[in-house]
């Protein structure tokens, strides 16, 4: 039976209810600062507690300093699971710029050779202090798959390498323990901090109204929540994961078969390598983690890596994005395994032409595919010759100049549009905006790109996924 606790302040009668460990005292918070005032923690002991869960941990074999680890980005032989994702020199499309990530977790060894400076601030909301020293390892494992410096010649290669990171520490001091007082302390906290995408690698034996409230504040702000599916084996997710605002990532093992630890329902987002993840570990060592901790923030570096590209992107977009790139594999039912690759190409435009090479008298013919938009935009496309850039407007079907900057008057080729889903449209050809082009000696030879850039609101984001050709006489 629940309690009832009758509070007195200066005349003001407060009834409320006895929870586990903290009492709210009145209303949703709607903050980080108003979380302080609507919430007081009781006692230190708690009624339930989560554990940091890993599986087979293999760091045991790596303490003492006795691992040797070669000073180089040996990534394409250590970091094998690069692979099972097509991640291999995803780099070359984006490195997640930019974007700031939140870890919710045990801390962080904010000196290890591959984490220094990726760090932008730390607080442990649980002890209300900047200590975010990691005890027991998992936070600085879990930061390594996103945020290990992809350009220093050590270590390894984070997915996300060139984000803004924010770490809170959810456990008291060496404890291997948390509460949902932290976790949901700790989601306000970065929410205020201005993170796009929240990484919690935790799994929680009981649902928590705290934290439900904390998520519906994410939400309300627009950051996308992304947590670990559990270690337990069920047929269903653990809390937070199987909150329907969080995408709840499962494990596969390296033949793409769901691992007999992971939890998953059909309601889980999407699957990632969780054996054997060679990644960041305490003491400036490296190890291997076992577990779908290690696999959430596989696709919390992804949405960064989109977001960096295309920040006006909704989270049903970016869903979208993910869930059309992605591998899907059968097993008694459909899932689907991340593809970072394909899911960074469905982010931008994209060109496609019928031939690299052309000669006089060929036939040029461009498609054009778009990814999902629920936000409207104007598109510009253009052709990059040397210096030149031409602009494909519809005034009069010319092709204007334009500046680097967008500061003449423009005709964008597409305006105000919403795209719900992936749209395809010809741009040079039969039915196309433009024409089918003849190659012929009008045309200089040499090297073009074709490339495209959004705007909204006055403000560009760049020129998005470039075409080469090349005409030979």
């Amino acid at each position: 039976m629940k309690k009832i606790i009758l509070f007195i302040f200066i005349n003001t009668i407060i009834i409320t209810q006895l929870s586990a460990e903290f009492i709210l005292i009145k209303g949703k918070a709607h903050s980080y600062k108003d979380f302080n005032k609507k919430y007081i923690k009781i006692t230190k002991g708690i009624k339930y507690y989560n554990e940091f869960n890993v599986v087979g941990n293999n760091y045991h074999k790596f303490k003492n300093n006795k691992f040797s680890f070669i000073s180089s980005e040996s990534y394409p032989t250590t970091q094998n699971w690069l692979n099972l994702i097509d991640a291999n020199n995803f780099i070359l499309l984006s490195t997640g710029r930019n974007i700031k990530i939140g870890i919710l977790d045990s801390g962080i060894e904010l000196t290890h050779e591959d984490l220094k400076g990726q760090i932008i601030n730390f607080f442990n909301v649980a002890d209300n202090n900047s200590d975010v020293t990691d005890y027991i390892g998992h936070g600085t494992s879990v930061a390594g798959i996103m945020a290990a410096n992809a350009f220093n010649n050590k270590g390894i290669i984070g997915l996300a390498p060139e984000a803004k990171y924010v770490v809170v520490k959810i456990s008291h001091y060496n404890e291997d323990t948390f509460d949902d007082y932290s976790v949901a302390k700790g989601i306000y906290y970065l929410v205020d901090q201005g993170c796009r995408v929240i990484n919690m690698s935790i799994q929680m034996n009981h649902d928590s109204k705290v934290v439900e409230d904390a998520i519906e504040y994410a939400k309300e702000k627009n950051v996308i929540l992304v947590a670990a599916s559990g270690n337990g084996g069920e047929n269903n997710e653990s809390f937070p994961a199987n909150h329907p605002y969080v995408l709840g990532v499962g494990s596969i093992d390296d033949n793409y078969n769901i691992a007999p630890f992971s939890n998953y329902d059909n309601n889980t987002f999407i699957f990632a390598p969780g054996y054997n993840i060679f990644t960041t570990y305490i003491n400036n060592n490296y190890t291997e983690q076992t577990g779908t901790s290690f696999s959430a923030p596989m696709l919390t570096s992804l949405i960064a890596d989109i977001l960096s590209l295309n920040p006006y992107l909704t989270l049903n977009d970016i869903k979208k994005i993910i869930i059309i790139s992605s591998h899907l594999k059968t097993l008694n039912q459909k899932f689907s395994v991340i593809d970072i690759i394909n899911s960074i190409k469905g982010t931008g435009i994209n060109f496609y032409t019928n031939r690299y090479l052309y000669t006089f008298g060929t036939n040029l013919r461009v498609k054009v595919t778009l990814p999902p938009m629920s936000n409207y935009f104007n598109l510009y496309l253009g052709i990059i010759f040397g210096k030149n850039i031409l602009l494909l407007g519809h005034k009069n079907n010319n092709l204007y100049f334009f500046t680097v900057n967008f500061q003449e008057n423009l005709h964008p080729t597409v305006k105000n549009i919403s795209l719900n889903n992936y749209l395809s449209f010809t741009l040079f050809g039969k039915n196309g905006i433009f024409p089918e082009i003849q190659i012929n000696k009008n045309i200089s030879p040499g090297s073009y790109k074709f490339c495209g850039a959004y705007e909204k609101d006055g403000k560009f984001l760049g020129y998005i996924r470039c075409k080469n050709i090349t005409i030979v006489k």
